[in-house]
């Protein structure tokens, strides 16, 4: 028999129902970062894996990438993520601060 593998995914929850209504998983972009979710002034949440930014379809567990480089192109990985100001994403790679520009 195949062992089953352990699989990161993104939930959408109904919390008064305390069901899953549905998942999305992470595969080809790698595994999200802690705690890197973050809202914008529009409500729109966003999130962070190592190789691109996703931002959250409202209502699902459905992610659009929003911006995203190769897991060879690792000076452009992200490291830790920051905040939103305006329409700009904030984050780290290594020692350098920098920033997306979010969709309008």
């Amino acid at each position: 028999t195949a062992e089953k593998q352990d699989q990161i995914e993104l939930l959408h929850l109904d919390l008064d129902r305390h069901a899953v209504l549905e998942s999305s998983p992470f595969t080809e972009t790698g595994e999200p970062h802690e705690v890197s979710l973050r809202k914008d002034e529009a409500g729109i949440i966003y999130g962070l894996c190592d190789t691109c930014l996703y931002r959250i379809r409202p209502g699902t567990a459905q992610r659009e990438i929003v911006w995203g480089t190769t897991r060879e192109d690792t000076e452009n990985h992200i490291y830790a993520p920051g905040t939103i100001i305006g329409r700009r994403f904030f984050f780290a790679r290594s020692h350098r601060l920098r920033c997306i520009d979010l969709p309008g």
